[in-house]
Order: C-alpha cells, then structure tokens, then sequence
C-alpha cells in the first residue's frame, strides 16, 4: 500500500476510536492503554442489535470509569453505525488499485525492502537519541513492508486468477450481509468488480486476523502462525499510537538485534506465503 492510503487508515482508525472512547466515557488515551476488541450483535439477516466490546486487560482505574462495565468485562453499546463522514469516498481508492496491479514484482520488492531495512539498521549513529529515533522508525517500516506485501499479493491474485476473484466475492463476510431488490441485481453485478476492489483496499492488512481469514476462504492455503507475529504488530501499535511505550506506561527498548529478529520473522512468513501461493515462479 502507498503511504498516502496508510495516513488514511490510521487517522480513520483513530478517529473511529476516539468516538468509541466517548461513548465509553473515556478519553482516546485511555481507551489505548487497554486491550479490547469489538463485535456487532446482529440478527441472522445483518439488521443490527448492538455493538458488544470486549475488555481483555487494561489499568484497573481506567476500566473502572467504562460506563456500563459488566463483571465480565463486556460493555453493551446501542447500535450504532460506523461514522459515515469519513467514507472511504474520500480515498482515492481507483488510483491506489492500478499503483498496485502495476506491480507484479511485489514478492521481490517486498526483499529489496527488507534488504534495505537490514543496511540501515547496521548504521551505527552517534547520539543515543537518534539511534533510538531510527530503530524506532525501522520497526515501523518493517511492519509496513510485510502490510504492503500482504495486500499488493490479494489484490493481484484476485484480479489475475478469476475463480480467486469469484471465491472472495463469496467468502467475505461483508457480502453476505447486503440486501438489495432483485430489480437492482444487473447494477450491482455492473459494480461488483468496483465494490470488490474497494472492500480489498478498506481492510487493514496488519490485522493477522482478519487477513488469515481472508487468505483462506479466497485462495485455500495454509496460513502461517499468526500468535507471535501479532504480538509484534501489537509493538508497533505501541510505537505509532502510544509514543513508543506499553499498555503499563513502559518504554518499549528497540536495539539492532530486535529489529533483526524482526526482520527475519518477517521474511519466514511472507516466504511462508509465497510458497503456497507459487509466487517465486
């Protein structure tokens, strides 16, 4: 994915956030030190009930201020819809598709990314400050790398192969959930290529969850482990959202070896991907 798309998705998610927070009774901060996930509650026919969020950890004092924290740590929300004022309309998300489909060398630059990383990581500086500042700013690219590698790799699988195509518009979940008059089937099959590309390019590929799923259902591989690489991904969040320290306040400590196992952890699992897709030819 270009630059330009990931400032996008991260001030959308943040956006999203911080409206969640509100309705939470907390501030986006605080709703950053804890970990939680969210689901919808809804009918069998995608009309939606509530949204449920889960509390899997978090500073006591925070969770104690949730408005409506249940002894279970779920808190029930009225439905409510996604914001509507940050469409992705306002991405141009026809521009990103053809930048990616433009490139079939994705496994190879995925590499060449990884190599670059690997030399600038030898760089020695003299100021502590600055070492701190570019090791900081590796992770961040290396996580970047492997996200640019697992869309560049979906979108152009699916546009190449049809029945890929075809199994993506059958398996995500978000089709499933759409109703429409049968009087406007010929439109929406006019738009479905459209539609598909623009769903591809909405998700957040450093989600392993979600991309797991996704690679999967579409193109029936074995996907590689996810746990530990989540757990790293989950750093980076750190690094990005929480000005480089933990959940607890902790400074998260980068240094040349750790961004070298992090690389290396990387490079594992794309190539994990790739033999299963047949990428290196």
């Amino acid at each position: 994915m270009g630059r330009a798309k990931n400032a996008w998705m991260e001030m959308q998610q943040i956006r999203e956030e911080t409206t969640l927070a509100e309705k939470l009774g907390l501030t986006y901060d605080e709703l950053c030190e804890t970990d939680w996930h969210i689901e919808r509650d809804e009918s069998k026919d995608g009309l939606l009930y509530q949204h449920i969020v889960y509390f899997h950890d978090g500073p006591k004092h925070i969770l104690k201020k949730i408005d409506g924290l249940n002894s279970d740590n779920q808190v029930w929300l009225d439905a409510y819809e996604e914001e509507e004022d940050y469409d992705f309309d306002d991405y141009d998300y026809q521009e990103e598709f053809e930048a990616i489909i433009a490139n079939k060398g994705y496994y190879d630059s995925f590499h060449k990314e990884v190599s670059n990383l690997e030399k600038l990581n030898n760089i020695s500086l003299e100021s502590q400050d600055l070492e701190s500042v570019l090791k900081r700013q590796l992770y961040i690219s290396a996580i970047g790398t492997l996200e640019t590698f697992l869309s560049e790799t979906f979108v152009n699988q699916t546009d190449e192969k049809p029945e890929y195509f075809k199994k993506f518009i059958e398996t995500f979940p978000d089709f499933s959930k759409r109703k429409f008059p049968l009087s406007e089937i010929y439109t929406h099959y006019e738009n479905l290529k459209k539609t598909a590309r623009k769903e591809m390019l909405k998700v957040i590929y450093h989600n392993l969850d979600v991309v797991q799923n996704m690679y999967t259902a579409t193109f029936d591989i074995n996907f590689p482990e996810i746990a530990e690489l989540s757990k790293l991904i989950a750093t980076r969040h750190d690094l990005v959202h929480r000005n480089g320290k933990t959940k607890e306040g902790e400074e998260v400590v980068l240094d040349k070896d750790s961004i070298a196992k992090l690389l290396k952890k990387t490079s594992a699992f794309v190539e994990s991907i790739s033999v299963e897709l047949n990428l290196k030819g």
